[in-house]
């Protein structure tokens, strides 16, 4: 799988992790234009295992290890009455209009004009299992689906406007290519590194204070497995 139209609303990206082949092909595919725009200028089969080459030393710096990347698939969804569900990445059904099935129901993450026309679709927000638990340690903050609304656009249901994912924003397109952000930002698919801890303190530092100051208070949140 190589494209995302759907993201978390935390920290802007996708439900799946990058796997060697597709990172492979993708690259390769990409450099391989970049040979044909050339002609005649270059030597095409000497071009092709320079291409190769590169690539391995791509997986050599940034080795694809479930411990690194695995979180992106570990996923909260959160619905219009603030109840938690478990889910996967794998469980977005990628030929839907934004829709998650879990144990046969669908949770709806799409724009607020479309989620309303899907009458018995649960409207859901979506992040990250790791991102939820960043807002609780870092800010004392449980995300709610009522809190955070006011603050989502129409479109790609995240925070509006969408530079405020800062380096990430520049990803977050129709067909999100999770490759292309491994190969030149892998530190954006990382919750570890410290520039990425330091991108979601910028984020959120002053919307969670902004939410508990002016946002009603909400109870019950409710958590299922």
């Amino acid at each position: 799988m190589g494209c995302a139209s759907r993201y978390c609303i935390v920290c802007g990206g996708p439900f799946y992790a990058p796997d060697r082949k597709t990172v492979r092909e993708y690259y390769i595919d990409c450099k391989t234009d970049e040979l044909q725009d050339n002609g005649d200028e270059i030597d095409w089969n000497k071009g092709v295992k320079n291409i190769k080459r590169e690539v391995k030393k791509i997986f050599e710096k940034y080795p694809l290890k479930k411990s690194t990347y695995g979180w992106l698939c570990d996923l909260y969804l959160i619905t219009s009455e603030n109840e938690i569900i478990d889910a996967k990445g794998n469980d977005y059904d990628t030929c839907s209009h934004g829709e998650f099935i879990v144990n046969g129901k669908k949770f709806q993450v799409s724009s607020l004009k479309f989620t309303d026309e899907r009458k018995g679709d649960v409207k859901t927000i979506v992040c990250h299992k790791k991102c939820y638990n960043y807002l609780v340690n870092k800010f004392d903050y449980k995300l709610l689906y009522t809190d955070i609304m006011p603050y989502v656009d129409n479109c790609y249901h995240l925070i509006k406007p969408r530079d405020f994912y800062l380096d990430m924003y520049e990803y977050i397109d129709q067909y999100h290519q999770v490759s292309s952000i491994y190969i030149t930002d892998s530190w954006l698919l990382d919750i570890t590194d410290p520039k990425n801890q330091d991108r979601l303190l910028a984020m959120w530092s002053h919307l969670t204070y902004k939410i508990k100051l002016y946002e009603p208070k909400y109870s019950g949140v409710k958590v299922k497995y």
